[in-house]
């Protein structure tokens, strides 16, 4: 990439496209879309979800607890490279469920990027992509457990994995439930800091009250801006980093 250029990252969870925005009504009456979402519903979503790419024309989406729905690409075919995986493992039972193995994580890029699919050791949701955008820096893309513990269990092994990268900026779904104090271990040991500021909430999508979803970036890595997105396609907003190369 030219000197000077920018890449614009967009993170996205987008709730399996069940049109729920957080609210606990929303869970109490629409929890089934879990299981059949109905058609107009998830088409709904896509409309959304397309006219967010076509408004911030990101150089990466990466989304994560995505079905495996061909129409789900059809509306972002715009990018070239689409590139999905199921988010449990192949040794995970859940990847051989019939309903499990059709929940996946994934990113569509504008160009091809080398990309490694890392699985980690602790939790279900076990897929974590590495990109490489340049020779000196990696995207890693995560979305952890609901459980403290494995929580913790999943940061330490994305610190192995991030400590002998050279610039790295990490984004996910961090289900930080306990707070911003989860990931001391990590900006610690890995030399980063948290691109989003206290208002930079994202979940539950129609009043935000945390921060779960989140960009982590190395400390000499010259970021432009980071914004959340005021979308409500899911029960998370999406949120947006540019990066000045």
């Amino acid at each position: 990439m030219p000197k000077g250029a920018t890449t614009r990252i967009l993170f996205y969870n987008v709730g399996y496209c069940t049109g729920m925005q957080g609210s606990c009504r929303d869970y109490m009456l629409h929890f089934l879309r879990y299981l059949y979402t109905p058609k107009k519903v998830f088409n709904r979503v896509l409309v959304l979800i397309n006219a967010l790419v076509n408004e911030v024309q990101p150089d990466l989406c990466c989304f994560v607890e995505v079905r495996r729905m061909p129409r789900f690409l059809q509306p972002l075919l715009q990018y070239p490279v689409h590139i999905f995986r199921n988010k449990y493992g192949r040794r995970s039972l859940l990847s051989h469920i019939p309903y499990f193995r059709g929940n996946l994580g994934g990113f569509f890029a504008r160009q091809k990027f080398p990309f490694h699919a890392h699985y980690l050791q602790h939790g279900a949701k076990k897929l974590v992509y590495e990109i490489c955008i340049s020779e000196e820096l990696s995207l890693i893309v995560a979305h952890l457990s609901l459980r403290k513990k494995t929580r913790k269990q999943q940061l330490m092994e994305l610190t192995r994995i991030i400590q002998s990268r050279k610039h790295v900026i990490l984004c996910g779904d961090f289900n930080i439930f306990g707070g911003a104090d989860e990931l001391t271990g990590i900006i610690e040991s890995c030399r980063l800091r948290m691109v989003n500021t206290l208002s930079d909430l994202t979940f539950p999508a129609m009043h935000p009250k945390r921060a779960l979803d989140l960009f982590l970036c190395s400390t000499d890595l010259p970021i432009a801006h980071l914004e959340v997105l005021p979308v409500l396609a899911s029960d998370h907003r999406p949120i947006l980093l540019t990066l000045q190369v």
